[in-house]
């Protein structure tokens, strides 16, 4: 190959590289995991609205203080699980039209935190 066609190649791999998603930008070697529960809607046998202990299906979305990093499709009974450096991210999910939302500080190797979303 000619040393210019080369050097585009070389510069298009490069260019490459940097596109995408922005995962990459965050991974490291802390795990943030949770899930998502629902609590709320129409009063138990005891009077009061009772709150799930199973995580539900749902996207949750990954936030740093730039914007969005990643998101997940979760099933029924599915945990997230990120792979995050020491920071401070946000959490979010849709119910409905309601967001769910939570900020969580990450500062040990595992840190749990479900969202846990109010449904009417």
């Amino acid at each position: 190959m000619r040393p210019l066609a080369l050097t585009l190649l070389a510069g298009a791999a490069l260019v490459a590289a940097g596109c995408g998603d922005r995962t990459d930008d965050v991974r490291g070697d802390r795990v943030l995991r949770g899930g998502i529960l629902y609590f709320g809607g129409p009063a138990g046998p005891g009077g009061m609205a009772e709150q799930g202990t199973d995580y539900k299906s749902g996207t949750v979305s990954l936030y740093d203080g730039d914007g969005k990093i990643t998101a997940t499709k979760l099933d029924d009974g599915e945990p997230f699980e990120f792979h995050v450096r020491r920071g401070t991210y946000r959490l979010r999910t849709d119910l409905g039209d309601l967001p769910c939302e939570r900020v969580v500080e990450v500062a040990q190797a595992r840190v749990t935190a479900d969202l846990e979303c109010a449904i009417k």
